[in-house]
């Protein structure tokens, strides 16, 4: 029953990393013909593939690194979650620190002001109450400094908070080892799967 629970949850996991390399493909993509279309250049397509042919080397000199206490962050429940409402943000939005936020939820707890993109200089979030508030009623502990989210930026996210978890998932079944030191580098997906039966 565990291992099942464990393949369902790397299920979920590799399907939601997919997901979200499928919409950042498609976001650089339009990206690329539109810039071919308001340039009026053939290079856009071009150049986006070139990069996309250069992830390989900057994938082999990631994949030395321990990742693990960059990563540790994006494996908490909060991190693709609005910290207000608790529902997941897939779209633009607006963060402070480690904090992500829907535009709708920017309103001051205490005097129901909506502070969203025309206010952002005087929103701020407090930690101990876990509510966004306005200027006016900041405690000294509160902080702001939020700054907007692009769709693109957030669907990068999105993919680390994704990837982050299913290496986690993968340490704790045992399927990694906890150190970088024993890091064994799977080639390909398939080979991944293969060690896990």
């Amino acid at each position: 029953m565990r291992r099942l629970g464990v393949t369902q949850e790397l299920l979920s996991l590799v399907t939601g990393l997919a997901h979200y390399l499928k919409l950042l493909i498609r976001i650089c993509l339009q990206g690329a013909l539109k810039l071919e279309r308001e340039t009026q250049s053939q290079e856009g397509l071009t150049l986006f593939l070139r990069d996309i042919g250069t992830l390989e080397e900057r994938l082999e000199i990631e994949s030395k690194k321990d990742s693990r206490p960059e990563t540790e962050g994006y494996v908490a429940r909060t991190a693709d979650n609005c910290a207000v409402c608790n529902k997941s943000v897939e779209d633009r939005c607006y963060a402070v620190k480690d904090r992500r936020f829907h535009a709708p939820c920017l309103v001051c707890a205490n005097c129901g002001r909506p502070v969203g993109a025309e206010n952002m200089s005087e929103t701020r979030w407090d930690e101990a109450s876990q509510k966004i508030i306005c200027e006016r009623h900041a405690t000294p502990a509160a902080y702001g400094n939020f700054v907007q989210v692009t769709r693109l930026q957030q669907y990068v996210h999105l993919l680390r908070v994704a990837h982050a978890r299913l290496l986690a998932t993968l340490r704790t079944s045992g399927a990694l080892p906890h150190t970088s030191g024993q890091l064994e580098r799977h080639h390909t997906l398939q080979e991944l799967l293969d060690s896990l039966r």
